[in-house]
């Protein structure tokens, strides 16, 4: 698993979700 920011600023982990974005470090978007 990778630390990477997303344009929302969060902190994610390596792998996807649904929406085909890796799922934050400390909760989802959804």
């Amino acid at each position: 698993m990778s630390v990477r920011g997303t344009k929302s600023g969060w902190a994610v982990s390596g792998w996807g979700t649904k929406s085909g974005w890796a799922v934050p470090v400390w909760g989802t978007k959804s």
